[in-house]
């Protein structure tokens, strides 16, 4: 057997295709297992990762084998001194005849397990990891989308932007900002003529700081860090922009080492995912024998779907005849001392790509257009045939330039399009078919798609357009509009027209598509400036000269015209001849025909949007409990009535991509239904109703492989529930019908999923299962055998960009509703283990949290959503201050529980809520409602499905329910001041808590309680003003200005006639509650300084904002 030797060498133009084609051939020759040889690649540190064999350093040769007996004895020596000496340098002996790779392995082991030990390898592999991932995710998003996200994720930033450069132009452009910015122009434009890292505390005191590209804004407290990124030929190719808070500066080591890693391998793997992206369905699709104003029409199509621009076009200069063409919806002769930008480009042979038309020496408004816009030319010169064609790409709504990979992506296309045209040219002249037989094709094509579509049930517009299309091609008109009759105002308004960017306006009286509408006429114009009947005023609102004008009725079924087709400006510039206005009104009948379907649909939507308005106003005021049960008595009548045995509503969750049963009645049927098989999605789908008698033989009905509740099904109907919109929202399924379904049962069935529809379209899904029933939405959200698992469901875990939010002060409350409250409390418990430790299982939490929502009221802002809020700021509290190490589990969970319900404890007496009244004056003598919480907690409880203590020993919860009674207890508004002089007091001479003292633990847990109270003053200023704007709208208190106490004799006091009440119990509230508490808090845990410093700034930003220090004294907190 011949050796067969493969090298892996370590370079950074490694190619990933030829690893893997290595390895594969590697295990056809050595018969080894696939899963032996599972490796990965680090070129940084020249090894390869493998399970078995730990690290193998390469490169080195692998011979083949020398026979079946002993796979891995070597044929050939090690070739080369550079393999042998990589080998040495590691430790291990080279590879001769009587070497083997176990022996290697062995080795390889022993010396890897003592590399893999240091922290800086730990780091690396990490690294590694997160490039993985970048590398992957380049497949499917843009570069600029996939930098910025790796950014903010790593590096916890608040914002990030990365500038790519775009060479040509001098300039870096931020596609997701759609800025663009000079090389020498803001930090930006700084960093990229440094070619260094600059990382500023205070950004807006550069030189080169520039408010409307570096965007500080008023936020003062911001960090930057600004770092270039190269391309594999060391050009800088792009700048990255961070920013988070001047509490979070660039300091950290690991950060800027990842930092400088990621540049290293930006720079390295460059080639590979900044390489032009190419659609071979496009170049196949652009290349196929078609007329060339279908391929002129199929090319702006095309182009503006990929580069987003205006207009696109072909230019062909031919050296030897001195004659230049241009292509854009037909040939035009252009002189070419008028080409424009488009002669620069002709005649440089060089790319031309610019921001702004107008700046270029070169522009010619006749040519360039009289916008200002982007411009993009990439010539192809073909020297053979002494001819030079350019591709131009022009302006766009969102393109503010054409970027790099925009030059690379047209550069790669243009050679094909260039042959793709050439083509067709050198078709139609030597076997160029009659105009005839062009118009009888395009006719001919027309009415096949127009029934493809119909078939497949294509959209109105869709339909419309390719109608609108293939009579353009059929009439060569520069443009086709059609206008559709509106019964109410008995006026034509447009409907479609080919022209881009064109105004849609109303035809006046004297307008020919008015005169064409009164008569229902043919109206052919070959001059319209010398025709009387033409009204000229259109052509002064669309900016649009009108030369030929070719109009049509469009007739219904009943012969009355409904709408008209108008085609302006025969491309050739000759009038529109008689032969083309058969094939239109060929067409024209079929767009008739669907035109008098959509107005018979309206009247049918108008007559049962009556319908709905008049239900809507009985159903407004039934809770949604109400309607389950009116929904179950219903199926339970349609049952009897239908002579069925079972019937159900199903909901669509779109989480999960399935039905959810809502409500059910007879036997049972499937909880939820798959959306990927079986008869119900096909009814949502086609939004009609679908009948299967025989449902044991009907391939519609898919068996799911995942039910396990053998469920037969004889016969079923399967009606949609449909908005007025169109939106699906689930289906209505009845089943085994002892006979066939009737029309009866159909008109039935299509009443009561109407009845549904009207009920539901005003309630979204998330506010259903927040009333209606917790299996329900337990359904939606847990899999059946996540339900007992004591573990965080895979639905239920927060996504990557949200939990950076949970964990830190950037969590924003009212940001969080409906399910993602859940998931912030799973978050929570899994993090500090409380899901293993009690034994708590999913379902138990799930029912837990939503009778805890069913206790909280509906309020703007005392409700469940600020119980999240405040279990969230204690738990990030907990990890800053790293408590959880002082504190035993039972205490630990009983801060969480005390955290979820505190604000239940005012709860009988919320509406007369008065924070001063209980501040200042001695609050009436009642049953302490710490103690009437606890007991109401503990009869919840006694049912097991919701009790997450059930499994907790004896010990532990007598723990955690006397903690969480002490803790209710002393976070009463009652007990404020005291339990500030308490803490103040104890912490006179300390510098920190004694957490062995039982009083001082509990006073401290008591703090971090309460701060949760005022977590909103610890957040960004935006979050604190947005949050303090709904506890104003729901509690407003006003202090008593005839009081005479001397707590208020304060700046608040002085202040009062010069503010108004909202900032004056702003201010006072945190001058009073909010600052000592959190300052009580941080001097008995010190890390929770942080806390009280970003209170700090937001409390000083409203003084500042309202009070004028020079004659207000400044009273401390």
């Amino acid at each position: 057997m011949n050796s067969v030797n493969f090298t892996l060498s370590i370079s950074e133009e490694f190619n990933a295709c030829f690893f893997r084609y290595s390895f594969k051939k590697l295990r056809e020759f050595s018969n080894i297992s696939s899963q032996f040889f599972c490796w990965k690649f680090y070129p940084q540190i020249s090894i390869m990762k493998h399970k078995a064999l730990k690290h193998i350093h390469t490169p080195y040769k692998i011979p083949a084998i020398s026979s079946p007996q002993n796979p891995y004895r070597q044929s050939a020596p090690m070739v080369g001194t550079q393999s042998t000496k990589s080998l040495k340098l590691c430790g291990l002996p080279t590879l001769n005849s009587s070497s083997n790779i176990d022996g290697v392995a062995k080795t390889l082991s022993r010396v890897n397990s003592r590399v893999l030990r240091s922290s800086r390898d730990v780091a690396l592999e990490k690294n590694d990891g997160i490039l993985d991932q970048f590398l992957l995710s380049t497949l499917n998003m843009p570069l600029h989308k996939c930098v910025e996200t790796v950014f903010q994720n790593e590096l916890n930033a608040r914002d990030v932007i990365f500038w790519q450069d775009i060479p040509s132009l001098h300039t870096l452009v931020s596609k997701r900002l759609e800025i663009t910015v000079s090389h020498s122009e803001a930090l930006v434009g700084f960093t990229f003529y440094q070619r260094s890292r600059l990382i500023l505390e205070r950004p807006f005191e550069h030189p080169a700081y520039c408010e409307r590209i570096d965007r500080c804004g008023e936020d003062k407290y911001m960090t930057m860090m600004l770092f270039p990124l190269y391309d594999n030929v060391g050009s800088v190719c792009g700048v990255v922009q961070v920013m988070r808070p001047k509490t979070q500066p660039f300091d950290v080591k690991a950060e800027l080492e990842f930092v400088d890693y990621f540049s290293r391998k930006f720079s390295t793997y460059y080639k590979v995912f900044a390489r032009p992206a190419f659609s071979d369905d496009i170049v196949i699709e652009l290349l196929q024998y078609m007329e060339i104003e279908q391929f002129l029409m199929l090319f702006q199509k095309k182009m503006d779907q990929l580069f987003k621009c205006r207009c696109a076009e072909i230019w062909k200069y031919d050296y030897s005849t001195k004659t230049l063409q241009m292509y854009k919806k037909t040939k035009t002769e252009i002189d070419i001392g008028n080409s424009g930008i488009v002669g620069d480009a002709i005649n440089s042979r060089y790319p031309v790509n610019c921001i702004t038309n107008k700046m270029l020496s070169s522009y010619n408004e006749v040519i360039d257009g009289s916008d200002i816009e982007p411009v993009l030319a990439i010539p192809l010169v073909n020297t053979k045939l002494n001819v030079i064609h350019v591709v131009a790409l022009r302006g766009g709504n969102k393109v503010v330039a054409f970027s790099a990979e925009d030059e690379a992506n047209l550069t790669k296309m243009t050679p094909y399009i260039v042959l793709a045209l050439s083509n067709i040219e050198k078709e139609e002249k030597f076997g160029k078919s009659s105009e005839t037989d062009i118009r009888e094709r395009h006719c001919f094509e027309g009415i096949l798609d127009f029934l493809d579509a119909t078939q497949e049930k294509h959209e109105l517009n869709d339909m419309i357009g390719k109608l609108m299309e293939k009579m353009e091609l059929i009439v060569r008109s520069d443009r086709a509009t059609l206008y559709t009759l509106d019964r109410s105002t008995m006026q034509l308004k447009t409907m479609f027209c080919t022209g881009k960017n064109v105004p849609i306006v109303n035809p006046a009286d004297q307008t020919i598509p008015s005169k064409v509408l009164a008569s229902g006429n043919v109206y052919n114009i070959a001059d319209a400036d010398n025709d009387i009947e033409f009204d000229s005023s259109i052509d002064l609102e669309t900016n649009y000269k009108t030369k030929t004008i070719l109009a049509v009725p469009v007739f219904n079924c009943s012969s009355d015209v409904i709408g008209v087709c108008e085609f302006l400006n025969r491309i050739d510039g000759k009038p529109f001849p008689h032969s083309d206005i058969n094939f239109i009104r060929i067409l024209t009948s079929f767009c008739g025909m669907v035109l008098d379907n959509r107005q018979l649909h309206e009247e049918i939507s108008s007559s049962e949007k009556k319908l709905r308005d008049v239900l809507d106003v009985s159903l407004s005021i039934m809770s949604d409990l109400g309607l389950q049960s009116t929904y179950r008595d219903i199926l339970t009548m349609l049952n009897q009535k239908m002579q069925c045995d079972r019937s159900a509503v199903y909901l669509l969750n779109d989480a999960k991509d399935n039905l959810v049963s809502l409500v059910s009645a007879g036997d049972p049927l499937q909880l939820t239904l798959n959306m990927s098989m079986g008869i119900a999605p096909l009814a949502c789908s086609s939004k009609d109703i679908l009948i299967s008698n025989d449902a044991r033989h009907d391939t519609r009905i898919v068996k799911d492989p995942l039910d396990l509740s053998g469920i037969v099904l004889d016969s079923v109907l399967v009606a949609p529930i449909i908005t007025s919109d169109g939106d699906v929202l689930g289906v209505f399924e009845i089943a085994n019908k002892k006979e066939a379904f009737s029309p009866e049962d159909i008109s039935l069935a299509r009443s009561f999923s109407l009845f549904v529809s009207i009920c539901l379209e005003k309630r979204e899904l998330n506010t259903i299962s927040d009333h209606g029933n917790a299996e329900f939405e337990m359904t939606r959200w847990i899999e059946p055998t996540e339900r007992i698992e004591c573990a965080i469901p895979a639905s239920m875990s927060i996504v990557t960009a949200k939990k950076i939010d949970v964990e830190t002060t950037r969590y924003n409350p009212l940001q969080f509703e409906g399910i993602d409250l859940f998931r912030v409390v799973f978050f929570v418990f899994d993090q500090f283990k409380f899901f293993s430790l009690f034994e708590i299982h999913a379902d138990t939490l799930f029912g837990f949290l939503y009778k805890l929502r069913e206790i909280y009221p509906t309020r703007i802002y005392h409700n469940f959503q600020r119980a999240v809020d405040i279990l969230q700021f204690v738990s990030y509290q907990i990890r800053i201050s790293k408590i959880d190490k002082r504190l035993n589990s039972a205490e630990l969970l009983a801060l969480c529980i005390a955290s979820l319900c505190i604000d239940l404890i005012n709860e009988d007496n919320t509406d007369k809520l008065d924070y001063y009244e209980i501040l200042f004056d001695k609050p009436k003598k009642v049953q302490d409602p710490a103690l009437k919480l606890c007991k109401f907690l503990i009869n919840m409880m006694g049912n097991n499905k919701i009790n997450i203590f059930r499994n907790m020993g004896i010990e532990d919860m007598k723990t955690m329910w006397k903690t969480v009674m002490k803790l209710l207890s002393g976070a009463r508004m009652s007990n404020h001041f005291k339990l500030i002089e308490m803490a103040n007091n104890y912490m006179k001479n300390r510098d920190d808590a004694e957490w062995g003292n039982p009083k001082i633990r509990l006073i401290a847990l008591t703090l971090v309680l309460k701060s949760g109270l005022v977590a909103f003053m610890c957040r960004s200023n935006q979050i604190c003003e947005t949050v303090y704007s709904k506890i104003a709208e729901e509690v407003s208190p006003e202090v008593d200005d005839n009081k005479d106490n001397e707590l208020i004799e304060s700046p608040l006091r002085l202040a009062k006639l010069k503010i108004d009440n909202k900032i004056r119990e702003q201010i006072g509230f945190a001058a009073i509650v909010a600052m000592p508490i959190l300052k009580a808090a941080s001097k008995m845990i010190r890390p929770l300084i942080t806390n009280y410093e970003l209170a700090e700034v937001n409390f000083e930003k409203w003084k500042s904002c309202f009070f004028d220090y020079e004659s207000i004294p400044q009273s401390t907190t």
